[in-house]
C-alpha cells in the first residue's frame, strides 16, 4: 500500500477564522486534496450507498414514501462528529452509519416523526464555562423525550444509545474552497424538507433560529475524535477506515 506524505493534506489542525477573529477547528477550511480522502465522495459511492439503504432498510409500510437523502454529520450528545447518510421519508428519519470502505451498512437509527416533540434550527452554542471550541455551521436538532429525566449515569455514558434526541450539521466538505456547494452535504437543505414532513404530525413544535446548546465543557476526547475525523470513512496516513 502506497504511503501518503504525512505533511500533505493534513487537516487535523485546519481552522476557519470567524469575523470576530475566533478560530473554529474541525470542519472548517478544506481543499480538494483533503476532501478526496473521504470515501463517500469517490465516484458513485454515495449513490450506491443510498440504494443499499433503500433496498435493505426502508419499509414503505413503516417509513412511508421516500422524500430525500443527505450526507451529514450527526453530533452525539457527547459532542462527537459522526458521518451519516440521513434519509427522510414521510414518517421517519433514518440515520445510517455506512462503511464506505467495505461499502456496507454498519448500523441504522430510525426516528419516528410522530414521536418528535421539537425541531430546533439554529447556530450551535456552548455553556458559559465551556472551554470547547465553537462550531462553524448551523444545525438541526430533533427531540422526542425529556433529556433532563435521563439519570446522570446514562447522560454521561458515551455507550448509552437511549438519549432522546438527534443533532445534525453539515458534512465537513460542504462549502469546500474552490468548489460549488453541493446541497446533499448541507444541513440547511435538509431542514426545510424535514420541517415540511413534521407538518403532518401536530405533536411537533418547530423552533427556528434558536441556539442549539451542546452540553460539553472540556471534551478532550471529543476534541481529538473530531480533529482527527475518526467518525468518517476516509484515508489516514495510508490506512483506510
Amino acid at each position: 500500500m502506497e504511503k501518503e506524505n504525512p505533511d500533505a493534506g493534513n487537516d487535523s489542525v485546519l481552522t476557519t477564522v470567524m469575523p470576530n477573529g475566533e478560530k473554529v477547528p474541525g470542519g472548517g477550511v478544506m481543499n480538494q486534496e483533503v476532501a478526496a480522502k473521504f470515501f463517500a465522495l469517490r465516484g458513485d459511492n454515495f449513490e450506491k450507498a443510498v440504494e443499499d439503504v433503500k433496498a435493505h432498510q426502508l419499509k414503505v409500510e413503516i417509513d412511508g414514501p421516500f422524500v430525500g437523502c443527505w450526507l451529514l454529520t450527526q453530533i452525539s450528545y457527547w459532542n462527537r462528529d459522526k458521518e451519516r447518510i440521513v434519509v427522510l421519508c414521510e414518517n421517519t428519519v433514518v440515520s445510517c452509519k455506512y462503511d464506505f470502505v467495505a461499502m456496507k451498512i454498519a448500523s441504522v437509527e430510525r426516528i419516528y416523526l410522530k414521536t418528535v416533540k421539537q425541531m430546533q434550527e439554529g447556530q450551535f452554542t456552548l455553556p458559559d464555562n465551556s472551554v470547547v471550541a465553537a462550531r462553524l455551521y448551523r444545525g438541526v436538532r430533533l427531540t422526542w423525550g425529556v433529556i433532563e429525566e435521563q439519570p446522570w449515569y446514562q447522560k454521561w455514558n458515551p455507550l448509552n444509545t437511549e438519549i432522546p434526541m438527534a443533532t445534525f450539521t453539515s458534512h465537513p466538505v460542504y462549502g469546500m474552497t474552490g468548489m460549488e456547494p453541493t446541497e446533499r452535504y448541507n444541513v440547511e437543505s435538509f431542514a426545510p424538507s424535514l420541517k415540511q414532513a413534521l407538518g403532518n404530525f401536530p405533536g411537533a413544535t418547530v423552533v427556528e433560529d434558536q441556539p442549539i446548546v451542546i452540553e460539553s465543557y472540556a471534551g478532550v476526547f471529543s476534541y481529538i475524535h473530531n480533529q482527527s475525523r475518526l467518525g468518517f470513512s476516509r484515508e489516514r496516513g495510508g490506512v483506510s477506515f
